[in-house]
């Protein structure tokens, strides 16, 4: 539940999907300038979330906001910046047992739970 995840948990969190990635645009953003072209997806979440994952959620929502507020201040200088929410993903941490969403995390008809490995899939049509 998300009132009893540990500060250092919210810590851990925020500083991996939040800080990490504004930090690394931070370190990549300058060399994508010069050179005329870049392209950054972050994969971020902006639907609801599932119990117990609020931690997570929170993190990869606050990732929204940078990633809108860079792709404004970089349009027109050849590096593009995307958020990507994949919808529902299992994983290691998803509940033990767990085939399919909980609960339908997406608006299209079909929408089956994809696995990590399924991201280079969802970014490469963005990245060309």
């Amino acid at each position: 539940m998300t009132h009893e995840t540990s500060p250092a948990d919210w810590d851990r969190l925020l500083a991996v999907n939040l800080c990490g990635a504004v930090m690394l645009c931070r370190l990549v953003v300058p060399h994508m300038l010069q050179a005329g072209y870049g392209r950054i997806i972050d994969v971020t979440r902006t639907h609801k979330g599932e119990p117990s994952h609020g931690a997570c959620r929170a993190s990869k929502a606050a990732l929204f906001a940078p990633t809108r507020v860079m792709a404004r201040e970089l349009r027109g200088t050849g590096v593009l910046v995307n958020g990507l929410d994949p919808g529902w993903i299992r994983s290691e941490v998803s509940p033990p047992g767990a085939a399919s969403p909980p609960r339908r995390s997406c608006r299209w008809p079909v929408c089956p739970p994809g696995v990590p490995r399924d991201g280079s899939s969802w970014c490469a049509p963005i990245a060309c």
